[in-house]
């Protein structure tokens, strides 16, 4: 008697695959270069192995989002936010600084402006 596996299962099963598969793939290069080259002598290769070792774990929450709904709109909503405190936080040190700079303009004119 067979067990019906429902879409839930499927999906955890494949965004695990995805992301067993992504390891080894950002792993191999490093480790493949750690096997065979006893030298030293592929500073160019070993720098990009390295780098894609490194990419693997800020992928992660790219391939969370890509398969899940609650990661994606949780993220939308974190970048929204940021994003909007940023512009505010722009907005209101810009038009400081422009109101710093209205002050020392008017107080150069009154300097340079010849008294009667």
């Amino acid at each position: 008697m067979e067990r019906q596996v429902s879409a839930r299962e499927q999906r955890m099963t494949r965004m695990i695959c995805l992301m067993c598969t992504y390891t080894v793939l950002c792993n191999a290069p490093k480790v493949l270069l750690k096997m065979t080259d006893f030298e030293g002598e592929l500073t160019v290769v070993r720098t990009l192995a390295t780098a894609i070792y490194w990419s693997q774990f800020s992928g992660d929450f790219v391939i969370y989002a890509g398969s899940n709904k609650q990661y994606r709109e949780a993220y939308l909503l974190l970048l929204n936010d940021t994003w909007a405190a940023l512009r505010r936080t722009s907005f209101a040190s810009q038009s400081a600084q422009d109101q710093g700079q209205l002050q020392l303009a008017d107080m150069t004119r009154a300097a340079v402006a010849p008294k009667r």
